[in-house]
Parts: C-alpha cells; structure tokens; sequence
C-alpha cells in the first residue's frame, strides 16, 4: 500500500458510494479526470476497511503489459514459487479462504486479462480515467470536491489561512484537489501570505498554475497534468481533439451539441465536420472525448473542468484558436434567431448561448477578422479609435447587435450597450454610415443608450438616426417610423413631454396609415402615447387609450406576451395615478404574478411591478402590504440592479414613506439618508426627486424632534426652489414655511424672523393682506418677534392683524378674538397693560354673552382682566408708546 503524502480530507461521501458499490459488485472502478483524488480515495478506503480483508495487494497498473509480474511477486508470500503464473496466484488466494483485495491503481484501458478476474471472495478495486468500466462493474465517478471540503483541505494545509482567501482560492482552482495541494505548498515553501497567492492567481493563473509541488508527485503541477492526456488524444482521435478544443475557446459553461449539428459547415476541421454531419460518428467522437477524461457529455452538451479548459487553451497555438473562435462566431451566427425584440419565442435558445457569444466577443478582437466579405476602404488609414471595430467582421457584428438587443429584452441595458456600441461601430466600418444594415445597429445602440439613462447621447443618436432614415427610405417607411419612435421616448425620457406626445401622435397616425390599425408596431404607438397622457397629467385619455391598446393586444399577442404585460402595467399605474385604487391593485397583483413566470422573478419589469403595487399598497392605507412588497423590490434591486441604479432609489425612497406614514420615522431615517445620498450622486442636488428625498428626510427629523438635524435641509431645498423654481413658486412658498418652523423649533428665533417676513411679504403680494394665509403667516411672525423679545416690532404687528380680521371678519369671529388676545398679551409682555384692558374686557364681555357669568371661560377672562388692572395700577407711569417700527417685509403691512 502506498503511504498517503498528505492527510486525507473530506470525500466521506464519495467513500459511501464505494462501499456501497463493493457490496454489490465483486469489481468497482472509482474514475475521474486527472488529479482529482482517485487514488487518494482508494487509499482512504483501504485504510479504513483493512481489517475486512485478509489480503490487500496494490497494484500499480498503468502498463498493462506489466500486471502479471506484479501479481506474480505475490506468489512467495502464498509458498509458490517465484515465477508462478499469476493465475495461480489467484487461484491460490481463492484456496486460502479469506477474503482478499487487489487495488489496480491508473487502469490505462477497459480490458482486463482472462486470468485477473474478481471471485466469491476476492474483489478488484480500479482507479482509472476511462469511465468505461460500467461494463465490467460499478463505477464511482468522482466531482472536484465541494466548496466546504476544498476550504478543509486548505485549512490543513495551511492553518493560519483566512477561510475567505481559502474560498477564493478553491473557487480560482474550481475545487481540483491536486491543484489544492499545489497551491497549499506553493504558499508554504514560498513563506507567501495567502491573500497575496490569490491575488497573482487571479491576475496571473497560468504562472501560478506552473508553480509549486504536489505532494507525492513530483514533477507535476496543474499546468502540465494534461499534457499528455492532450497529445495523446491528438493523436488518436484527431476529430475528438478539436472538439476539447472548440469547447475550451467557448464559455466555461457546457457547449450545446446542436450548434456542430445545426451548423457543420461552420467548422474548419475537416474530420470533425465530417463527425459533425453523421450521428454516429459525432456520438464516436464523443465517446472519444470522454475516454480521454478531459472532459464529458452533459446531457446535450460537452463541459469540462476549469482546469483542463485553462491547459487545453494554452496548449493551443494562437493562429488556431483564431481558428476556433471563428468558427464559434459563425455557428452562433447560424443557430441563434435573428428576431429577438419582442419575440419571447426567441429568448431561450439567446439564453442557452449568450454565454458562448460574449465568450466569443471578447476574444473577437484580439482574433483574425471572421470570415465574411471584406469592405473596401478607399478613405484614410482607421485611426487607433477605431482600431478595436477593425477585426469585426460581419459575424461578430452581427453577434454584438442581437446580444445587445436581447439584454435589452431582458432589462439589462449596461450590458447591452457596450455591444451595440461595438456592433454600430463595425457595421459602419462594414458597410458604410447609409447603409441599412448600419442604421439598424444605430437604433439599437439609441434605445441601450436610453435605456442605459444617457438621456443626452441618445436624443442626438435618435435624431440623426430618424434623419438618415428619413433620407435613404422615406418618411413613411416602417424603420423610419421606428426611429421617431424612438425619439419620442427620449424627449419623454428628457423631460420634454409636449414634445414627446405630439411626436407620439404623428407616429401613431402614420403606422395606422401605413401599417393598419391592429399591427403590433401600431399598437406599440398606442401604448406610447398613452403612457404620454398619463404623463402629462392627462390621465382620463391616457386610461381610455390604454384599456383598448390592452383589449387588442391581449386578442392579437395573447395575455402573457411582454407587450400585453406593458400595457396592463402602465394601465393599472394610471389607474393608481388617478386614485382608483380598486381597479388598480388587482391588476398590479396579477401582472407580477404573470411577469414573474414569463419574465422570471427577477426580471427588472417585473420588480417595477412589485415596486408600484407596494405604491398602490400605500396609497389604500395597507401599509403592511406596502412594507412588504417595497422592502422585497429593494432588495431585488439591490442585487439585480445595482445599489445606486435609480430604480434602487426610488424603492429605497418609497419604503421610507411607507415606514414614516406608518409612525415607523427611525426606520425610515437610515433609507431616506441613502435614497439621499445615492440621488445626489446619480441625478445631481438640484434635481426634483432628490429635492424631495431631503424634504421628506427633514420631516423625518422635525417628527422625531430633532430640529437641528432636519435645518440644513431644509435649508438646502429651499435655495433650490429659489434657485430653480423663483421665489413665487407654491413649493419655494412651502420650503420657506416649513424653514421657519424649523429655525423657531431649534431655538433659531432670529434665524426664522427674515423668512417669515419674506414668506409675509410674497402671501401678501400674491394671496392679499386679508387672506387667511396671509394672516397666519403674520400670527407665527408676531409669535417670533415676541419670542426675539422684538415687541414694538410684535406689537405693530399684531395690531395691524387685529384691524384685518376686525374688518373681513368681524369682531366676534374666532380668529380676531384670537388676534386680541394675543395683542393684548404683547401688550403686556411689553410693559403696556393699560393698553390691554380695554381688549380684556372686550373678551369678557364675549364670553359673557355666549356662555354666561358662570362658564369657565368667562370666570378666566374676569380674572385676566383682573390681573391686567391690577398690572396697570401697580405701574408708576406709563412707558412712552415707542414709535411704530418700519416693517421689512411689505409696505401694505
């Protein structure tokens, strides 16, 4: 028995599965691809069942050539002679009665001699990379190890390790254990720090993987494990060799077998394309393939480990794998659909190979150009900008553009827009900027570049877009009718919603003419310009449209298609928008339930779904509801979207109202502060949204008492409406309000003061010196004067107020006797009580009229008055009546 170099960790379940199999058959083979630890788990399982076994030889058998004088070296311990043949040294272990054990460790081939056979007490363990032994017996296939097992061996090997640097270690090696062991000792002999190791394996594998010593192996390191696998392979089933090698240049993940079917001429290779057009052969080839154990059949695939994949690539010449990737390019090109916006029919055979296309991609341009006709350039030599779009040729191209349209499809326009970027690029390279071909990929790359919110860059790509359309196919054909579509959106998108409607409104009118009334280009106008009603507020028209856009829609795509699921979205959104919250929450509950299955669950439709039904919830006062849908549409986002895409903070904000208006303020502060925080930072200070996450913030604080908090705020938002909006605007009117109560709450009297009398000055310009607005604002900038201890100023003030009400309201009204009772408290909080009296005693005698001389509160006016005698009589001489202060604030006052 060989001794282990190391110690063994993990495989308990692996080591299940072999006795298992020992139990049931008399001949088991534990297979797998090279380094992954069949030996180690022979050696484990020996070790631990030694004892049920009365005679274990182990047998190293990668020469078949050399298993019979290594079973006949059993033969003097048995008492047979030295060159006994070996069948009689298994016959005589059957003689011997006791159960026995040969390990044939490295089995090169599937064919065992006649004479080594297993018997009724001997069993043959095999450790071998062909996995065709299921013929003679059981096979226990082995997988790298798990994720847990991969951070215990390291742990072993290395037990002052960070457990996430062992994690990102096993994950940079895919888990190989001999490739584990390499790096453990790399690490150890080197005195390396581990973080350090993972750093240069990530950015440098292929060095690292040629790095260090496997324990017990010495001379091999993961970087040449699989050469001679590699060669010999080559050299026996050439059409299986280039296959390892097609897989390796695509994706990590399994290579689909029906792109070599539908697409055989595609490849270069003669042998493999020949496999490729018969089943049979093709199923050979594979067979091939998979006796190499460099990789395996995955159901209808081909998929190999990570390892192998990084030794296959590099022992491929460069010119080849220009070869390869070309050959991929094309395949992609013939298998994938072609209609992909729109078309739901389309995107799982786009999400089955857009691995493999952006695999492609991003070797593209470091590849030859793909083969296709070739554009003659006439013009200057490409400058170093375009030098990148040069090696592009028609396949590339045309992978790049459908990839963008697909991600787009899919709600993921950062993805999609360097491709349509790339694909503009090498089509007008291609074929020249006024070709069709050209525009199209221009459209595609205008509606990433709105979608991705580069509102700018794509209004001036749809303009010049709808203008070479216009010139080169007329006004009315349908791809122009496609661009001014688009540029409608992004006018909307700008903010330029008249703009916008009535370009939706011409498009609409010319694909009706055009293309009739029920096409699903027409309809998608009839959304557009629906979704403009409700936009610009006009949500009557936007609910009638919408609701015959959605009945044709449902009869011409069908109820589940993404486009019917639009409309029924925008519908129910204009319906909470108008406050039919019994309309709208029904139709948000089944819309998510119908995008989570057609789109999935994660789907940014789908999320925006989630996130207005918790608005809808909001609104009914079903704020357990709105919590729940809100907090799970931001954490969706979160992960999906990205922490600061501004579909994030709009759920982040949201939330947040929905834990203040639930009395939940200290959870909404931490929300708001990022909805705050990331607005500022996406959509800039002064942006209306932004402006209102701090407003609400600020609320936030003055309810939870904290004035001082929610001041800098406010006074923030209120330098952006004035700023922005002017002085006059309702909401710099409210901003301004609020400050003050805020400055006056935070013990900021003097601080209040001048926007009260600014706040004073426009409701009286605006509203008239007798509105109640108006002479609120007075009473709280009186109150603030007295506060200030500025009297006369509180005292003119007052009185100028008492007049107005006295006079649009009458003495008796509730609001005048307000306003002398607080003149007359000024009055004697100014040393002035025989000014008050006379007030005084106008209240008492109110007071005795409607309620009698016994109410309370004409026996707490008599007393007031009392006092206020009393006050006077006790003063020695009246002050000097100051003079009336100039107001600040307006002339009327």
């Amino acid at each position: 028995m060989p001794s282990p170099p190391a110690a063994f960790v993990g495989r308990g379940e692996a080591l299940d599965r072999l006795d298992a199999a020992l139990a049931r058959s008399p001949l088991v083979a534990v297979t797998g691809l090279a380094g992954i630890g069949k030996t180690s788990v022979a050696t484990e399982y020996v070790r631990a069942h030694r004892r049920d076994f009365d005679a274990v030889w182990w047998v190293p058998a990668g020469r078949p050539a050399l298993l019979g004088d290594r079973i006949r070296a059993l033969a003097p311990a048995l008492g047979l002679p030295e060159h006994a043949e070996p069948a009689a040294v298994l016959a005589r272990l059957d003689r011997a009665d006791g159960r026995w054990l040969i390990v044939l460790d490295d089995a090169a081939g599937t064919a065992l001699p006649d004479w080594l056979r297993p018997s009724e007490t001997g069993r043959l363990l095999l450790t071998s990379r062909n996995p065709d032994w299921d013929r003679l017996g059981q096979v226990v296939a082995l997988a790298p190890l798990d994720r847990a097992e991969s951070i215990a061996l390291l742990t072993d090997r290395l037990p002052a390790v960070d457990l996430a640097v062992a994690a990102g270690i096993a994950a940079e090696l895919a888990d190989h254990p001999l490739a584990l062991d390499q790096a453990a000792h790399r690490i150890t002999t080197g005195r390396l720090p581990a973080e350090v190791y993972l750093q240069a394996l990530t950015d440098q594998p292929a060095r690292l993987l040629g790095q260090g010593e496997v324990p017990g192996r010495p001379g091999t390191t993961a970087a040449t494990l699989w050469d001679e696998p590699i060669r010999r392979l080559s050299a026996d089933s050439p059409a299986a060799a280039e296959l390892l090698r097609l897989a390796a240049h695509g994706d990590a993940t399994p290579l689909p077998l029906h792109l070599l079917t539908a697409a055989p001429d595609a490849l270069d290779h003669a042998e493999l394309r020949a496999a490729a057009a018969d089943p049979l052969d093709l199923a050979d080839t594979i067979g091939a393939l998979e006796r190499s154990a460099l990789a395996h059949r995955d159901g209808s695939a081909v998929t190999m480990h990570a390892l192998v994949r990084a030794a296959v690539r590099a022992d491929t010449a460069p010119e080849h794998a220009d070869q390869l990737t070309d050959s991929l390019r094309r395949m992609l090109h013939a298998t994938l659909p072609a209609d992909v916006a729109g078309n739901p029919a389309a995107w799982p055979a786009w999400r089955e190979l857009l691995p493999h296309t952006l695999a492609v991609l991003d070797t593209a341009a470091d590849a030859r150009p793909d083969t296709g006709p070739t554009p003659a350039k006439t013009g200057p030599t490409p400058t170093e900008a375009d030098a990148a779009t040069v090696v592009d040729g028609p396949h590339a191209a045309w992978l790049a553009e459908h990839a963008a349209a697909y991600l787009l499809e899919q709600g993921q326009p950062e993805q999609a827009l360097p491709l349509a970027e790339r694909a503009a690029a090498a089509r007008e390279h291609l074929a020249g900027p006024d070709h069709p071909d050209t525009l199209t990929a221009r459209e595609t790359l205008t509606r990433a570049t709105l979608a991705a919110g580069h509102v700018d860059d794509a209004g001036r790509l749809a303009t010049r877009t709808l203008a070479d359309r216009s010139r080169l196919l007329g006004p009315d054909h349908p791809a122009t009718l496609e661009s001014r579509a688009t540029l409608a959106w992004a006018y909307q998108r700008a903010g330029h919603l008249d703009h916008a409607t009535t370009l939706f409104e011409h498009t609409l009118t010319a694909r009706t003419r055009v293309l009739g009334p029920t096409h699903p280009d027409t309809l998608e106008s009839r959304h557009s310009l629906g979704r403009a009603f409700d936009a610009t507020g006009h949500g009557d028209e936007a609910a009638s449209l919408l609701r015959d856009t959605l009945t044709d829609r449902r009869r011409i795509l069908g109820d589940d298609h993404p486009a019917t699921l639009d409309t029924t979205h925008q519908l129910a959104v204009t319906y909470s928008r108008r406050g039919a919250l019994g309309d709208a929450t029904p139709l948000l509950e089944q819309t998510l339930t119908t995008r989570s299955r057609v789109l999935s669950p994660d789907h940014p439709d789908t999320l925006n779904t989630r996130h207005h039904l918790g608005i809808a919830y909001h609104q009914a006062g079903r704020l357990d509801d709105a919590t729940r849908e809100l907090d799970r549409a931001l954490s969706d986002r979160d992960r999906v979207l990205g922490p600061d895409h501004p579909d994030t903070l709009d759920s982040t904000h949201d939330l947040a109202r929905t834990h203040l208006r639930a009395g939940r303020p200290e959870q909404a502060v931490p929300l708001f502060d990022r909805a705050l925080t990331g607005r500022e930072r996406a959509l800039g200070s002064d942006h209306a949204e932004t402006t209102r996450t701090r407003e609400l913030l600020a609320d936030t604080h003055l309810r939870l008492g904290r004035p001082g908090d929610a001041v800098p705020h406010l006074e923030r938002a209120l330098d952006r409406h004035e700023r922005v909006l002017g002085a006059s605007d309702p909401q710099t009117v409210d901003a301004r309000e609020v400050l003050a109560y805020a400055y006056r709450r935070n013990g900021q009297v003097e601080m209040a003061i001048p926007q009260l009398e600014r706040l004073l000055a426009e409701q009286s310009r605006v509203h008239g010196v007798a509105d109640a607005r108006t002479l609120r604002t007075a009473d709280g900038l009186a109150d603030t004067y007295r506060a200030a201890r500025r009297l006369p100023q509180a005292i003119n003030l007052n009185e100028r107020v008492l007049v107005l009400r006295e006079q649009f309201l009458g003495s008796h009204h509730p609001d005048t006797r307000t306003s002398r009772d607080s003149l007359a408290d000024t009055y004697r909080q100014a040393g002035r009580p025989a000014d008050a009296v006379g007030l005084h005693r106008d209240a008492l005698a109110d007071a005795m009229r409607e309620h009698g001389p016994f109410h309370p509160d004409t026996t707490r006016a008599r007393r007031t008055l009392a006092d206020t005698v009393e006050q006077s009589r006790r003063a020695v001489s009246p002050p000097e009546r100051p003079t009336s202060v100039e107001p600040r604030f307006d002339s009327r006052w």
